[in-house]
């Protein structure tokens, strides 16, 4: 009785479980690329990265900071015309935003733009607003990058 109670205890504790399945991480065009497959419902779950620049699902997301307002953010690919982001496409109704869990910054210090813009560039200039120094963010090896997950399986 005291082994079953002992085992019991095991399993429902999540001891007898395997709770972080294996992931790989390779770095293709100097982006971090991590997959990783969950055990449990199979799926594949991708991440790549760069920086505070992160890649998925056709657009590119730049974390300049939770407190930074990117609401009037200019943004410069390599030596390209600078673009204010409510000029560009965005996959959120509002740019920028893809939850209001902050009112008095609904940007979240984020900028995103389409992969389509930045496949192709090896630098992404980012002026929050006209007052704030200006961020530059490396984003060569992007298309590498990018073949490298497809190849993994990633969507």
């Amino acid at each position: 009785m005291i082994v079953e109670a002992l085992l019991a205890l095991h399993l429902f504790s999540g001891h007898g479980l395997d709770r972080q399945a294996p992931r790989t991480v390779s770095h293709p065009g100097g982006w971090t690329l991590t997959v990783q497959r969950d055990r449990f419902t199979g799926a594949l779950r991708c991440d790549l990265r760069r920086g505070h620049a992160r890649a998925e699902k056709g657009w590119v997301t730049f974390d300049l900071g939770r407190y930074v307002d990117t609401m009037l953010a200019d943004v410069r690919l390599d030596n390209g015309p600078a673009r204010n982001v409510r000029e560009l496409p965005h996959p959120f109704p509002d740019p920028n935003q893809d939850a209001q869990d902050e009112i008095t910054n609904p940007s979240g210090g984020r900028v995103v733009l389409a992969q389509a813009d930045v496949v192709q560039a090896r630098t992404a200039w980012i002026r929050p607003a006209q007052n704030r120094s200006v961020r530059r963010f490396d984003v060569g090896g992007l298309g590498q990058a990018l073949d490298a997950a497809r190849a993994a399986g990633c969507p």
